[in-house]
This record gives C-alpha cells, sequence and structure tokens, in this order.
C-alpha cells in the first residue's frame, strides 16, 4: 500500500486531495492511539484492583500454602485458600476430555479426508467447520445446562 500521495499510475494527486488523505490518516491514527491508550488504562485499572484485594491473602497464607493448599474453604471459620485441588481437577477433566476428543476427531478427520464420498464430504467438511467455529465456552455453558440436572438425578446428589 503506497501512502506516498500519488496514485497508481504514478501521476501526482492534486494538493488537496493528498493533504485530504494526510488528514484522513493522521485523523484514524489518532483515533487508533486513543483507543489503544484507553484499553491499556483499562487493563492496568484491572491488575491494580487485582493485586490491591488479592495481595492481603498471600500476605497471610503464602504463595507455597496457596498453590499446594490441600484444602480450598474461603467461607470457613479460619478460611483456607489452597488451590492444589482445583488443578489437579482442572487437570483431570482435561485428560479425560482428551481422552474422549482426540480418538474421535482424529477418526472424524481421517474419515472425511480420505474414505468419505465426495457427496459426503460435501455434507460433513462445512458441518465439522461450523462446529469448530462455536466458542468452545458456549458447548461448556450447554453441558452445565443439560449435565448438571443429569448428574444431580441420576447420582442424587444435591448439585451438579
Amino acid at each position: 500500500m503506497d501512502f506516498s500521495g500519488k496514485t497508481n499510475d504514478s501521476t501526482p494527486q492534486s494538493g488537496n486531495t493528498a493533504r485530504l488523505f494526510v488528514l484522513k490518516e493522521q485523523s484514524i491514527k489518532t483515533v487508533f492511539f486513543f483507543t489503544a491508550a484507553f484499553a491499556v488504562i483499562v487493563v492496568s485499572f484491572i491488575l491494580l484492583f487485582l493485586f490491591r484485594d488479592g495481595y492481603p491473602i498471600f500476605a497471610d497464607v503464602g504463595v507455597a500454602n496457596f498453590l499446594l493448599g490441600p484444602v480450598w474453604a474461603p467461607g470457613a471459620a479460619e478460611p483456607l485458600y489452597g488451590i492444589w485441588p482445583l488443578i489437579v481437577g482442572t487437570l483431570l477433566v482435561t485428560l479425560g476430555a482428551m481422552i474422549f476428543s482426540v480418538p474421535l476427531s482424529l477418526g472424524c478427520a481421517i474419515y472425511i479426508s480420505e474414505l468419505a464420498s465426495p457427496r459426503v464430504k460435501a455434507v460433513l467438511k462445512p458441518a465439522v467447520e461450523l462446529l469448530a467455529g462455536i466458542p468452545s465456552v458456549v458447548y461448556g455453558f450447554f453441558g452445565l445446562i443439560v449435565l448438571t440436572d443429569f448428574i444431580r438425578v441420576t447420582f442424587d446428589v444435591p448439585s451438579g
């Protein structure tokens, strides 16, 4: 992209057109600068509030007890903030999801690319691409809504 004030056929633009172009470009740069500065300020305030409100916990508990503590009970009479069970639970859920999804997705990809007829491929490929375009948060919310009630009723627990 050439911003030198010349058109593609190398004929110079008139003075007014070039000045208008430069003015528009400067205006857009200014808008982008202030938008980026505003985003940096907002993120800075978020970090400031997180550090301000989170520091007392680290001062009382310590980083090692926070990361490796075996109990998460922030509402207890004497609060405990160990996130080790949360980390392990996250890793186990991730491992379980991968055990289920990797073979399924590889099988689907191999079938579509190597075995499916052109007619089946024409239907499955856009369907898979559409599913891939949906954010994982949407699938998680759907799972939360559907599976929570299923688990609560099936296993007779007070919450899913």
